[in-house]
């Protein structure tokens, strides 16, 4: 006897492993992307700390007029002011939210270097 097609059996084969093909793609697919997330993040930080070193010696040598106040060698300013200077035209998380209003910028000065540290506990 002659057959044509395939039987219900090689179709179900045929269904079920293009579905644990698809599984597997969409499982990479979602591990990268949630690496690449928090990689953004990392460089969007790493900006923000590079450009607030060069706001805070641009203040100090009064080559722009900044709000802050130094308390014991410390200070504290939102990011909206490294906006307002020019340095970001908007500062965004992986998520694509505007964070320049919530994220505050520590400085402490020691020995004539600043170290900064980014307060985004706010933007949450």
């Amino acid at each position: 006897m002659n057959r044509y097609g395939f039987s219900l059996v090689e179709l179900i084969v045929v269904i079920t492993l293009i579905a644990i093909v698809v599984i597997l793609v969409l499982n990479f697919s979602g591990n990268t992307l949630s690496i690449t997330e928090e990689y953004v993040d990392s460089i969007t930080y790493d900006n923000v700390v590079k450009a607030s070193k060069n706001y805070v010696l641009e203040c100090e040598s009064n080559l722009l007029e900044c709000n802050y106040i130094w308390n014991d060698k410390k200070t504290s300013f939102s990011a909206i002011y490294l906006v307002d200077a020019g340095y970001f035209k908007e500062i965004k998380n992986n998520q694509n939210q505007d964070i320049s209003n919530c994220l505050i910028i520590n400085v402490d000065k020691s020995n004539n270097s600043y170290k900064i540290n980014l307060d985004d506990s706010n933007c949450k």
